[in-house]
């Protein structure tokens, strides 16, 4: 069953955890709450809120950035113990770490301005 919104049959559902949103709304209403499951999860997080009365959205910025994140600059960790924690290995873990930070802002910016996210909700 769906974490808030409709069921597919059309009932509504009580949408819970949404917490430090900060979407005007009020009676009446009708918002779109969109949230991510990684495949085999239950569960994931809330990365939009849309008050379609109202014309406004609203994004979780660090939950859509963490989402494009790489996994592979981490490996840029063992870097130090194969340099000897010299300057130079110290300098490419800085920079892989950068890189995924940079990486997974990009892929946030471009999600939110391709409209895909409230598309499919």
């Amino acid at each position: 069953m769906p974490k808030g919104g409709k069921r597919r049959s059309g009932q509504p559902v009580l949408v819970q955890g949404l917490q430090d949103w900060n979407v005007a709304c009020r009676e009446g209403h009708e918002l779109t709450a969109v949230w991510l499951i990684k495949k085999g999860k239950n569960s994931g997080p809330y990365v939009a809120i849309r008050n379609g009365t109202v014309d406004e959205t609203r994004y979780d910025d660090k939950a859509l950035a963490k989402v494009h994140r790489p996994l592979w600059p981490l490996a840029a960790l063992a870097v130090p113990f194969v340099l000897k924690f010299s300057a130079l290995s110290l300098l490419v873990v800085v920079a892989a770490l950068v890189f995924r930070w940079h990486a997974g802002n990009r892929g946030r910016d471009a999600l939110k301005a391709s409209g895909v996210l409230l598309a499919t909700a």
